[in-house]
């Protein structure tokens, strides 16, 4: 029978198992915001602003499906980064579902606002990634960091071998 979870924290791994996020992969770019980076005076920010605007600590310039200000983060005790909408038009997609409410980012959650795609990473600046085959690990990673060679390169494996080995997985899962 596996563990009970528990509510409490132990350093930054959550009560669900899942490890909070340190910062935001921007998904197809070689672009990662580390929240730890955005400080004033020496101290940490308490809260990013995410959207089009100029004001805004990270700016989505190219989408205008994004609003002026359309996320805001929260740090919380423990390092937590919760992340909820700032009444923008298109609202946020956490992995796929609309986020009514704010919500911690634990590492591998894809946040969607507009058009454009971010993942959580943790504090190395990558996704971890459950224990599975070489194919489903060149996968995952082609998908998180949308690109072979950037999946190569977050994951210390040459290009061919992570395009070989993901495209080999996903024809097998397809036509067994």
């Amino acid at each position: 029978m596996p563990p009970r979870k528990t509510r409490k924290t132990v350093g930054s791994e959550s009560a669900l198992g899942g490890y909070y996020a340190a910062g935001l992969h921007l998904i197809g770019t070689s672009k990662t915001y580390m929240f730890s980076d955005f400080r004033a005076e020496g101290r940490p920010i308490p809260i990013i602003a995410i959207g089009r605007g100029r004001q805004c600590h990270i700016q989505i310039k190219k989408d205008n499906s994004v609003s002026i200000v359309h996320a805001l983060l929260k740090r919380h005790r423990c390092d937590k980064l919760v992340i909820h909408d700032s009444g923008s038009t298109n609202g946020i997609l956490i992995d796929g579902k609309t986020a009514l409410e704010p919500t911690t980012l634990l590492t591998g959650m894809r946040v969607r606002m507009g058009h454009t795609k971010f993942i959580g990473v943790n504090a190395r600046g990558m996704v971890p990634i459950q224990v599975c085959s070489i194919g489903e690990l060149c996968h995952r990673a082609f998908i998180a960091y949308g690109g072979y060679s950037e999946a190569a390169r977050h994951i210390g494996m040459k290009r061919e071998f992570v395009r070989t080995h993901a495209q080999a997985w996903v024809h097998k899962r397809l036509f067994g």
